[in-house]
């Protein structure tokens, strides 16, 4: 071999060790891994400070994953709106619950959703020895994970293996209700009485015990937590949902339809989009039952 084939191999050949030992970038190496430190701490409990706020996007957004909006109860519930496909092709809002964690010495937001999966062992049988329509139930997926960091104004969220960062600063209810085209009015709250009766009198004209609070006109009325869902009024077919877009179209669907498209119906207990029927990971509810996203 001569000297100068043996150089150039030897040239490649470091150069190709370079490259396996060059610093990955972020969205090469993510360190996600939620077994790592304490467990415990891996709860809704930890962003307790970015809890019961809507956070909307301070810009267009336009990737896939990307959030329009989010909302996290501290009940460890959530509310998005997510972007599908290219140029935000479908905006979809997604509710379920939420975790975080730590890793590396950043914070990471794990969204839930869920899996509909068949029931392990044979169907029962129904009367008449005939098998009964395949049982479902629901499998806990982490839907999408993101960094998430306070800043001056708000958060901002980066999606895990992506370098792209969004910016959300807190919105009122009322404000989320006019910018997606509902009318605000609080219920009418009637302040206490200031005319009740004082306490009988011993000497002079001073009662004997001071009166309460609630009969002095200058007594601060207890405040009223708002109900945005009645608070903001919607078009005819539109309900409220914090987080999820304002004024957004309530799909109505029967439970037949619910359990036909393989949804999981929630009898009596409305989810946080208003709904009765949770469709899970990919999909979501129409009138007719659920449906994949297809951007």
């Amino acid at each position: 071999m001569s000297r100068i084939v043996h150089f150039a191999f030897v040239l490649a050949f470091i150069s190709s060790l370079a490259g396996c030992t060059a610093p990955a970038s972020n969205a090469d190496a993510e360190p996600v891994d939620s077994s790592e430190g304490d467990l415990s701490a891996r709860s809704p409990a930890s962003l307790a400070a970015f809890a019961d706020k809507n956070w909307v996007a301070t810009k267009a957004v336009a990737h896939d994953g990307d959030l329009r909006e989010l909302r996290l109860y501290s009940d460890g519930s959530y509310v998005r709106l997510r972007c599908y496909g290219a140029a935000c092709a479908e905006a979809v809002p997604e509710t379920d619950r939420y975790t975080a964690f730590r890793s590396s010495g950043k914070t990471y937001l794990e969204l839930w959703s869920f899996e509909r999966v068949l029931v392990p062992g044979p169907p029962p049988k129904v009367k008449g020895g005939a098998p009964s329509p395949p049982a479902y139930e629901n499998n806990p997926v982490v839907a999408d994970t993101y960094e998430i960091k306070a800043t001056g104004s708000g958060i901002k969220l980066r999606r895990t293996y992506s370098s792209r960062w969004v910016t959300l600063t807190a919105t009122s209810d009322e404000a989320l209700c006019a910018a997606s085209g509902g009318s605000w009015s609080l219920p009418v709250v009637t302040p206490p009485s200031t005319t009740s009766k004082v306490p009988p009198t011993t000497k002079g004209t001073q009662p004997a015990t001071p009166p309460p609070a609630s009969m002095t006109p200058s007594a601060p009325v207890a405040p009223v937590a708002v109900d945005a869902w009645n608070a903001c009024h919607c078009a005819a077919g539109e309900g409220y949902v914090a987080g999820g877009g304002g004024c957004v179209h309530i799909a109505v669907s029967t439970e037949a339809a619910c359990d036909s498209t393989n949804g999981s119906y929630t009898d009596d207990d409305a989810t946080r989009l208003g709904t009765y029927c949770a469709c899970g990971i990919g999909r979501t509810m129409t009138d007719g039952g659920c449906v994949a996203i297809t951007p």
